[in-house]
């Protein structure tokens, strides 16, 4: 048998019943995935490549005026891959398009809806490809956290995702970036304590640039190498509605 040729591909269904609880975390099993895409080179020759691989929404597009919008479509990808008996496991935001690129000799892509309501769409059509060689233009992967209440009684501690090195904070509250409304903190370990870089969210920044100009930015903040869990606080009386979302080196 051949190896990998160029631009092999597959276009799956997704079906509201392949449904993951994306929550803070793991994500459960890796059946609750759908699998879209699976390949292997042959086990007498499995050479190390770089591939770039292309994940898409096949039937997606944004309503037209007049119309009503369409559904919420909220899918969450799992990609493992590896060499021989070594292999990594990353979760990303499936888009209307991304590119992620792998050293690897085998790769597996799969997906299941994060997130389900009324709007839901019943099915939607994905696809995965992808071509030996690194990307040829930047693509940005993410991996998103549900929207989730902050308050004084309810700080959240969620994990850094596996090759995350940024951090982007969206709130629906504009009064979330007004100064010292919400303070964060870093965990470089489960014996470690907090770090001592606790700052305001308006002062928190890396190499200067502070957040607030970071939103503006492509990657979002960047954080210490060395950070396994992120803080997130609010002075007491305040509460606000705000999703994580980190950049992934991939």
């Amino acid at each position: 048998m051949n190896q990998f040729k160029n631009n092999l591909g597959q276009t799956t269904v997704l079906t509201a019943a392949s449904f993951v609880q994306n929550q803070y975390g793991p994500t459960g099993a890796v059946g609750s995935f759908a699998s879209v895409f699976d390949s292997q080179e042959e086990p007498s020759d499995p050479q190390l490549r770089i591939y770039n691989l292309v994940t898409y929404l096949g039937d997606y597009r944004l309503p037209l005026p007049g119309e009503a919008t369409g559904g919420h479509v909220a899918i969450l990808g799992k990609l493992i891959f590896g060499i021989g008996g070594a292999s990594c496991e990353v979760d990303f935001d499936w888009k209307t398009g991304a590119q992620i690129s792998v050293a690897a000799s085998f790769i597996r892509v799969l997906a299941a809806y994060s997130e389900v309501g009324p709007a839901t769409p019943p099915a939607v059509k994905i696809a995965a490809m992808y071509s030996s060689g690194s990307r040829a233009a930047r693509s940005q992967v993410t991996r998103s956290y549900p929207q989730i209440l902050v308050n004084d009684e309810n700080p959240i501690l969620f994990p850094v995702p596996p090759y995350a090195h940024a951090l982007n904070l969206f709130s629906t509250d504009k009064a979330f970036y007004e100064p010292d409304a919400a303070t964060i903190r870093y965990v470089g370990g489960a014996d470690n304590g907090f770090s001592t870089a606790s700052t305001s969210l308006e002062i928190w920044n890396t190499d200067g640039v502070p957040f607030l100009n970071g939103l503006s930015s492509e990657d979002g903040v960047r954080f210490p190498e060395c950070a396994k869990f992120v803080e997130i606080s609010v002075p007491s009386g305040d509460s606000y509605m705000i999703t994580p979302c980190f950049t992934l080196s991939l």
